[in-house]
């Protein structure tokens, strides 16, 4: 190890000193279970590890430094990707409610044209049933007036039937009576003939008996 190791890396130069002590001392049957290495010192007249403890505390001080602007520059970084990404979390969320809310509206343009749709249809369901009811009762209408007009067609037929009927009835009457009372006329002359030509057959008989006397 170089002096500037040894300065620096003072455990691992320690840990090295007992490594190699410990093989010496191994084989009179000892071992070193603890050691302590003193703090480099420069000799009189020398600064060599003043300066490396200058130079390491300036490090240190660099370093920190710097470990503190990195820091403060990834904090920074941290705090402006934060903020970043809570602008993109919020655009994002300002988005989705954006679409959320054009989906609201084109599912409620939607419920809307098909609530319309449906009370159309049944205002048309309901205006057709009522054409139909209309009809329905004007057809009955009509043949119920139909049924009173065959009716009364067929009770006229009837009257004048029964009219003609009663015609020809006293007409056959009236012509039998006729019939009857020539019968009875011719036969009442029929008989008084026969009665006349019995009455000269009685008197020629008796004129002839009494010639005979």
């Amino acid at each position: 190890m170089s002096m500037e190791e040894v300065f620096k890396e003072r455990q691992v130069f320690k840990n090295k000193v007992i490594e190699n002590v410990q093989k010496e001392l191994q084989q009179f049957g000892l071992r070193i279970y603890n050691a302590n290495v003193k703090e480099l010192q420069d000799t009189p007249g020398s600064e060599y590890f003043s300066i490396l403890s200058k130079k390491a505390h300036e490090g240190a001080l660099n370093q920190a430094k710097i470990d503190v602007a990195e820091a403060r520059m990834k904090g920074e970084i941290g705090e402006a990707e934060k903020k970043g990404k809570m602008k993109q979390e919020i655009s994002k969320i300002d988005a989705d409610t954006a679409v959320l809310e054009t989906k609201r509206k084109a599912e409620k343009a939607k419920a809307d044209s098909e609530l319309m749709n449906r009370q159309t249809e049944l205002d048309a369901s309901v205006q057709i049933s009522k054409i139909t009811t209309k009809r329905q009762t004007e057809m009955k209408d009509a043949e119920l007036q139909k049924q009173v007009e065959s009716k009364r067609a067929e009770t006229e037929l009837e009257r004048l039937r029964a009219s003609e009927v009663t015609k020809s009835k006293v007409a056959r009457e009236s012509a039998q009576e006729n019939a009857d009372a020539a019968y009875y006329t011719e036969q009442k002359a029929a008989d008084a003939r026969l009665y006349k030509h019995k009455m000269d057959a009685d008197a020629a008989c008796k004129f002839t008996h009494l010639l005979d006397i």
